[in-house]
């Protein structure tokens, strides 16, 4: 029974939501609205350097919030639906 009790507290330290900074959230907006902003027009709208947004980015994909695809980056919400939306009746 200790063993159980063990495992079921060293399990659930691994289910932790993901942090965002504020940024890292705007950028997921602007992101939702326009998959094909550049880098340079985020960090304009930001008022942060490229190379900021350029590690947000980075942070973003490691996280699992963004996926790349090819020069754009997809917010992986997007997939789900995009997933949800090409297959509306899933077999079962």
């Amino acid at each position: 029974m200790n063993n159980v009790t063990s495992d079921v507290s060293s399990n659930v330290g691994s289910l932790s939501v993901v942090q965002l900074t504020e940024r890292q959230k705007k950028i997921r907006e602007i992101i939702l609205k326009d998959s094909y902003i550049s880098t340079q027009q985020m960090s304009v709208v930001l008022s942060v350097v490229k190379r900021t947004v350029e590690r947000d980015l980075a942070d973003l994909q490691k996280k699992g919030v963004l996926i790349r695809e090819g020069d754009n980056f997809i917010p992986t919400s997007s997939i789900s639906l995009i997933l949800q939306l090409s297959h509306p009746n899933p077999v079962r």
